[in-house]
């Protein structure tokens, strides 16, 4: 399977894409099933310390393969609705001239929405801990630091997603499995660094159904 970059307009490819994938080509970490602190909804904030290596692409011709992590929230959160998303990940690279620019993640929900949080083209060696929060004023930049609304290496903030927005997995169920993935995908810079998923941390603000008349 080819993990290719989101654009905008372009369909993300759902879990029951990855089932499709083989054993041999799929790295899986999967924590213990979380339920929620408070009953009835509130707010869940769940962290998963991985410190795997992320797969590098071997080639232009190799298959992208994602390094996925995923976190099962439990039955307390039966019927309560998703209202707010935001998601903290950290990386650490090693080697070339800027791992994190062959980085790329996305966070999936557990009815299938998918955003993409950031695309490969983020300079610097490690990233975060960033924040990906629709609320926040800046957006992630390459380079020089250049521009006043972008936040730049080693990206440690908060930034708005690339997209979707994350407010596409409103009104969706918090109960069942979120899915983190993060693929090294060879880039034209020739950049031969490898990273590190370091941690990743859900936060999911909880509610009631909206009520129609």
């Amino acid at each position: 399977m080819r993990f290719e970059p989101y654009t905008r307009g372009s369909r993300m490819p759902g879990i029951g894409a990855l089932a499709a994938i083989s054993a041999g080509l799929l790295m899986l970490i999967a924590p213990p099933a979380l339920a929620a602190k408070k009953k009835g909804g509130g707010s869940l904030n769940a962290a998963v310390t991985v410190n795997r290596a992320i797969p590098d692409q071997t080639g232009f011709a190799a298959p992208r393969v994602p390094l996925i992590s995923t976190i099962a929230v439990g039955k307390r959160f039966k019927g309560k609705r998703i209202r707010d998303v935001n998601v903290t990940a950290r990386t650490i690279g090693t080697g070339g001239s800027a791992p994190a620019f062959d980085l790329t993640a996305r966070l999936t929900a557990p009815n299938g929405g998918t955003t993409q949080l950031w695309t490969n083209g983020r300079s610097g060696s490690s990233i975060g801990p960033l924040t990906l929060d629709d609320e926040s004023p800046l957006r992630a930049g390459s380079g020089p630091p250049v521009d006043s609304q972008a936040l730049y290496a080693p990206y440690v903030g908060a930034v708005q997603p690339f997209g979707p927005p994350l407010a596409v997995m409103d009104d969706g169920p918090v109960r069942g499995t979120w899915t983190f993935e993060i693929v090294d995908v060879i880039s034209m810079s020739g950049n031969q660094g490898t990273s590190n998923l370091v941690q990743w941390r859900l936060s999911v603000a909880a509610g009631k159904p909206f009520r129609t008349k």
